[in-house]
């Protein structure tokens, strides 16, 4: 299985949907820099693909901080240390994932699990096939964007019980068809855990 997961604070508690997975092949930094059009084009159209992270209808991205710099008031006179502040493009997302890659997606017969905010509305639009989230959060700053109050604790606990269930699913070569209905089921059986996320999965 190929992963795609640029990584955010976030989102690292999902790495326990792949930590125990045999044959997984974690995307590198760098690929994200450089763009992972050309691995996806590599990669082989019968291995599954994996993607999570923050995005939109319209593709994944990730925030992006290319310095760390501690100054001085004093230092903003230097002109070396403005240029450096003006390359440092600190919060400006970086494309990762989008329409373009849509061709190479659709290679994968179906085999796509998605899980950001709005995934299943990018794959609509670009007709691939897969397991893909709709309204999923992370945090509980993502909660409120679709005006649910909650706590960072109570989300992170959840989505690791879903993170780990997912990948037990996958581990176990379920097949996504079946994915929403288990999840929700799990859901109705655990009063602990956010209905939302879990409820939020559709194969397409």
């Amino acid at each position: 299985m190929l992963v795609i997961h640029p990584k955010d604070k976030s989102t690292s508690l999902a790495e326990a949907i792949y930590a125990n997975m045999p044959n997984v092949h974690v995307v590198e930094d760098e690929w994200y820099e450089r763009g992972i059009g050309q691995l996806l084009w590599q990669t082989p159209k019968e291995e599954p693909i994996l993607i999570i992270g923050y995005g939109d209808c319209h593709g994944l991205y990730r925030e992006r901080f290319n310095d760390v710099l501690e100054i001085s008031p004093s230092d903003l006179d230097d002109p070396v240390w403005v240029h450096r502040l003006v390359n440092c493009q600190i919060g400006v997302p970086q494309i990762v994932l989008n329409r373009i890659h849509a061709y190479n997606l659709r290679r994968h017969n179906g085999d796509i699990i998605g899980i950001w905010p709005n995934a299943v509305e990018f794959a609509r639009r670009n007709h691939l096939h897969g397991l893909f989230a709709s309204t999923f959060f992370f945090n509980a700053k993502d909660a409120e964007n679709y005006g649910e109050i909650t706590l960072d604790m109570y989300i992170e606990r959840s989505n690791y019980t879903l993170y780990r269930t997912l990948g037990k699913l996958l581990t176990n070569h379920v097949p996504l068809y079946k994915i929403p209905e288990i999840l929700q089921q799990r859901a109705y059986k655990d009063t602990s855990v956010n209905h939302r996320n879990f409820e939020s999965f559709f194969c397409l």
